[in-house]
């Protein structure tokens, strides 16, 4: 089972264990096969809604406005992102009521999409967030050494190429973590350097590697030939176990390394919003950036992006600095 298959297997396996788990919310079939979207979008949906009608504890056909609006102002204390899925959740969650004739208000069409915004205090996260040039050097050397005990480090050598491909492909790169997650050897073209992936929204992407990643690819190849030692698998990266990394051992990889950088968490994502500052700092080029991020809006690409206002700001007082005095 390729990457892809492998992922949306993962949420559909998910999606049939919510459902079978909420016998009393008959309608959770119907809704997901109404959800045109990917396996996980369609789990993260259903999530909310039994999380909403645990909340309202009404029957379908009795919901009214005010059961979504003081739900939603329930998560008044999650982030906005969170916010923003409920939202898009419930919304189609009350189409679909209203299409399937359980409940003809449609309430959720009276109710406006919350605004995106950052708190001071997620501005902040955000700016510390990513790794600068000398921290990225240090992080690096962390893989070559080795972090922890003598016992971790000597573990650590069997699957150095490993790991160092998966953090240089994340930071040369800015794929997410889900995508690197599907990555197969056969989405590796070493002719022509470059690496495919199918991202968030089914999008294809293709990327350019340069001679040192190809390099460190070739050793990563040949340990994962040895490793395997016959056994047939598809995946590009794969764990102890001899199957593909999941996820959460890619996230805790890509943290381990980081142990000596002081006050940083270092996730994937955080490795994309690097990937964004670094290749800003160096173009000034928002769109070149937003393109190879792969988002579909310029604003979206300004929040992977730390420093710059800062920067911004700084250069306006200089030249205002330089007209007045």
């Amino acid at each position: 089972m390729n990457g892809n298959e492998t992922y949306e297997n993962k949420y559909k396996t998910a999606i049939s264990n919510l459902i079978i788990n909420n016998p009393d919310k008959f309608y959770l079939k119907g809704f997901s096969n109404f959800i045109n979207k990917s396996q996980c979008t369609i789990y993260n949906y259903l999530i909310y809604v039994v999380a909403f009608i645990n909340y309202v504890n009404k029957n379908v056909e009795d919901l009214e406005l005010d059961d979504y609006t003081n739900y939603l102002s329930s998560l008044n204390d999650k982030s906005i992102s969170c916010k923003i899925l409920a939202y898009s959740s419930l919304k189609l969650f009350s189409l679909y009521l209203k299409a399937s004739e359980r409940n003809e208000k449609n309430s959720m069409q009276y109710v406006d999409r919350p605004k995106f915004y950052e708190t001071e205090e997620t501005k902040n996260k955000r700016e510390i967030g990513y790794l600068n040039q000398k921290e990225i050097h240090k992080y690096l050397k962390n893989i070559e050494r080795g972090v922890g005990s003598k016992k971790a480090r000597s573990r650590q050598k069997e699957w150095v190429n490993r790991d160092k491909l998966i953090i240089v492909l994340l930071l040369s790169t800015g794929m997410r973590c889900s995508a690197l997650y599907k990555l197969d050897v056969d989405n590796v073209d070493i002719k022509n350097k470059t690496i495919s992936v199918l991202d968030k929204g089914n999008k294809y992407k293709k990327y350019e590697l340069s001679p040192d990643i190809i390099s460190i690819m070739l050793d990563w190849l040949n340990d994962r030939k040895k490793l395997l030692n016959n056994k047939e698998e598809l995946a590009l990266f794969i764990s102890n176990e001899r199957t593909r990394i999941s996820q959460a051992s890619i996230a805790r990889i890509v943290n381990k390394y980081a142990v000596n950088i002081e006050g940083k968490n270092i996730t994937p994502h955080k490795l994309r919003a690097t990937y964004g500052t670094q290749l800003y700092e160096k173009t000034g080029d928002l769109y070149m950036v937003q393109e190879c991020m792969g988002h579909s809006s310029p604003k979206t690409t300004e929040l992977y992006i730390r420093g710059k206002k800062n920067k911004n700001a700084q250069m306006a007082a200089e030249i205002m600095s330089k007209i007045l005095f």
